[in-house]
């Protein structure tokens, strides 16, 4: 048999148990044991004393300390005949104390309590004798009360009554507080109704959803003011501030609106920000995406790049939708792109732009840094393969040495098709 309840620490010596309790009899922990600790490597001890339900002398004393460790205690040894006469004593002394504890409580008619041992413990019990007593005594009293509710009039609430004869006593013995005596209204000391403006704030609240939408407000006529304020804040123990997001706008002291994102280390922060006027979105450095070779599939290199950049022309314009009607622009033609890439092409929320009050349908939508980077990059690499060509075409077809040897030269410079580009066409394969 193996006794393994709990965990067991280790400092020198002295071995302290955490939900052990090696005093009690059923148990059977005693000296001369084996304790196995399972740490790493498993550690063996033998047990030189029992000191406490938590706390055992062993040896050798530990090398290093050990904590929370899981362990087991061979408390029995049946394969021997002094494992087996050590099981039984202490089978038995369990069994006699344990007696010996239930007689104590049965054969005690005085009204006292008693101390009785149960499994090692020491408890603190009333006799047989003293709770015969405390239910005569409640039974009287009990009687005694009746008699009395009846003669003052009080109907018992287990009756259906109050228990009481005056309306404090009644509230008391039906638990009602003190809501109980006041009004509604919306004034201090009144029950609140519905309607009342107490009701209309989160603040000292905790948890919970609130549904349909949610207006912080600031209300000042001035420019240069900064609106209320949405924020996730993580603080440590002692109340300072390790990070916090906040979400605001602002009316500039020129006019000018914007919607901030502000992000919090410490005490500085970066702002995302958008600017209604011109309709744009500003990032301290950049926005980012996900572009790992990893998450990618069916990469495929774009064929026939300068065809392409042929088909699509750069553009500045002036915007003449009602959202921004004036702004300055540059860049691709939305539509041109869908004759070359037409899965660069999307379409932005339906009646996100108007001219003229009409709604323009299905808007055409794109990202033309992505389609710049990719295209004019492929350019310039078949461009680079075009000319180290031409060069070596030229160097070949001249009878001049130098000539040739400097043509060659040039060729040199301009690289083969490197890794990425030898990859790609390996993954498409």
């Amino acid at each position: 048999m193996i006794y393994s309840t709990g965990t067991i620490s280790l400092n020198g010596n002295i071995a302290t148990g955490n939900g052990s309790n090696w005093t009690a009899p059923s148990s059977q922990v005693r000296q001369g044991q084996v304790l196995i600790v399972l740490s790493t490597p498993v550690q063996l001890f033998q047990i030189n004393a029992v000191n406490s339900a938590t706390e055992l002398t062993v040896s050798p004393a530990a090398a290093a300390p050990l904590n929370d460790q899981e362990y087991g205690i061979l408390v029995s040894d049946a394969m021997s005949i002094d494992g087996l006469a050590q099981a039984m004593s202490q089978l038995i002394n369990e069994y006699d104390e344990n007696i010996g504890s239930w007689e104590a409580f049965a054969l005690t008619s005085a009204a006292q309590d008693i101390t009785v041992t149960i499994n090692g413990q020491q408890l603190s019990i009333p006799s047989i004798g003293k709770l015969k007593d405390s239910i005569s005594k409640k039974a009287d009293k009990d009687a005694l009360e009746k008699k009395a509710d009846l003669v003052s009039g009080a109907v018992p609430v287990t009756q259906g009554g109050t228990g009481a004869t005056d309306a404090a006593g009644a509230r008391t013995n039906l638990g009602l507080k003190g809501a109980a005596t006041r009004d509604v209204g919306k004034a201090s000391g009144t029950v609140a109704a519905g309607d009342d403006s107490r009701l209309n704030t989160i603040d000292g609240k905790t948890g919970g959803a609130v549904t349909d939408s949610i207006y912080v407000k600031t209300i000042n006529n001035n420019l240069g003011v900064v609106g209320g304020t949405i924020a996730s804040t993580i603080q440590n123990t002692i109340g300072g501030t390790s990070t916090q997001f906040q979400m605001f706008s602002q009316l500039a002291s020129g006019g000018q609106r914007y919607g901030f994102l502000r992000l919090y280390q410490d005490t500085s922060y970066k702002d995302w920000y958008f600017d209604y006027s011109g309709g744009v979105a500003y990032a301290p450095v950049g926005w980012s995406q996900a572009s790992d070779r990893r998450v990618k599939d069916k990469i495929t290199r774009i064929p026939e790049p300068l065809a392409k950049m042929r088909k699509i022309s750069g553009n500045t314009w002036v915007r003449k939708d009602d959202q921004s009607k004036g702004a300055f622009g540059m860049g691709f033609i939305a539509q041109e792109v869908a004759e070359v890439f037409p899965e660069a092409v999307s379409y932005a929320r339906e009646g996100c732009y108007t001219v003229d009050g009409k709604v323009i349908d299905k808007p055409l939508a794109l990202s033309p840094g992505d389609v710049a980077a990719a295209l004019h990059h492929e350019s310039l690499l078949s461009l680079m393969d075009i000319l180290k060509s031409a060069l070596e075409v030229i160097a070949d077809s001249t009878s001049d040495t130098e000539t040739r040897e400097k043509l060659s030269a040039i060729a040199a410079l301009i690289p083969e098709a490197g890794t990425a580009q030898k990859d790609s066409a390996v993954e498409n394969q």
